[in-house]
């Protein structure tokens, strides 16, 4: 029997996603990675004044990663929303009988559905990635610890049942192209390979289309990748390790159907010594195929231009975050864009005509060992 207080939980995400087919309301996602009792965090965001109030926390009954872990990875995005946000999923790395996905349905006022495990597939290492297919069909998953890429069917109650698991260096980083047609990976923590798998829309199964290795292994790092709309680029926040290159990176390719081309470093040092390259996320313009190109960084953010043709990308402006360490986890609607400060604070940020930004709040998740690493803004505005 559900209790008052968790009655009054559901029924405040029901209130607030069901006005969501207004598309006037906007909404943070924040998986806390926490340690114990790791949950989903809900925010109203106002992108006037850049508030962010707490709507509800939806509990997973699961394990994050937590603060403590000294090589946890910021680049992991831990949640996935399907479209109308029908369901809700987030990953919980730490989980001691094996890493599981928790589900969450709209349909029963998002009261948590389940949660999905297998025996093979573990993310307690340094965590894992969430991507699902535009038509919220197929999520697939990445697991450092065995290494490996689950694939799961949604089911229309938004259970989960897994397909299949495919075998990949680390377990790295993972987007499902725009189009639905392919899946793309980094191969290993902290590796420099990219994978490409073309996915069955009939049974969500993968097929490996082909690879590209940017540069000898432990010359350079790879984090999260973001792709154009027109899924034919594809672009990786990165860093060298080694060598006489400067840091921080990012890599590029174009996608073709018979795997990638056209390789290519951008070099993003700066004068601010913003560094440590971990998540890229393109603006509503640079989605289409002009406009800014946004890099979460370990320090900070820095704000590019980026064109398809020519292919470019060049430095505009870059913000050190002084007050906290950033978990470079980002997410940007309009000029407006958010990001997780680690350990355990969301920051929100306006984004100037020059590419600089100005912080317009902040905001503490609570809970034991909380160590955020990840979040979404929904819907969609690009």
């Amino acid at each position: 029997m559900k209790t008052s207080a968790s009655i009054c939980a559901v029924a405040m995400v029901c209130l607030a996603y069901c006005s969501l087919a207004a598309a006037s309301n906007e909404y943070v996602i924040a998986n806390n990675d926490s340690l114990y009792n790791n949950a989903l965090t809900v925010f109203a965001l106002n992108t006037e004044n850049g508030t962010l109030s707490k709507v509800t926390a939806l509990e997973t009954g699961g394990s994050g990663l937590g603060n403590h872990f000294s090589r946890i990875y910021f680049a992991n995005i831990e949640q996935a929303i399907s479209p109308e946000a029908a369901c809700i999923f987030a990953l919980d790395s730490g989980s001691f009988a094996g890493s599981d996905i928790a589900a969450f349905s709209k349909a029963t006022g998002y009261a948590k559905v389940g949660n999905y495990a297998d025996a093979s597939l573990n993310a307690s290492f340094q965590g894992g990635s969430l991507a699902l297919t535009p038509d919220g069909k197929y999520l697939y998953a990445t697991y450092s610890d065995t290494n490996n890429i689950g694939a799961w069917s949604v089911n229309a109650d938004c259970s989960l049942t897994l397909i299949n698991a495919y075998a990949v260096s680390g377990g790295g980083f993972l987007r499902v192209t725009p189009n639905g047609a392919a899946l793309i990976v980094t191969a290993g923590v902290g590796g420099a390979e990219l994978l490409m798998y073309s996915i069955d829309r009939d049974s969500g199964n993968l097929a490996s289309v082909g690879s590209l290795t940017f540069c000898q292994a432990g010359d350079c790092e790879f984090g999260a990748l973001d792709i154009t709309k027109d899924n034919k680029f594809v672009i990786v926040a990165g860093e060298y390790d080694g060598g006489n290159a400067p840091e921080p990176t990012s890599f590029t390719a174009r996608i073709t159907n018979h795997g990638f081309v056209e390789p290519r470093s951008w070099y993003l040092k700066n004068p601010e010594r913003v560094g440590g390259n971990n998540v890229p996320f393109l603006g509503a313009s640079g989605y289409a195929g002009s406009g800014n190109l946004y890099f979460g960084m370990g320090n900070g953010m820095v704000t590019t231009n980026f064109t398809e043709n020519p292919f470019k990308i060049t430095i505009s402006n870059a913000t050190e975050i002084l007050q906290t360490k950033s978990d470079a986890a980002i997410a940007v609607t309009g000029s407006t864009l958010v990001m997780a400060e680690y350990p355990n604070q969301i920051g929100v940020f306006t984004i100037n005509q020059d590419g600089s930004l100005s912080e317009l709040s902040t905001t503490t998740l609570n809970g034991q060992y909380t160590g955020i690493t990840s979040l979404s803004i929904f819907p969609a505005t690009r």
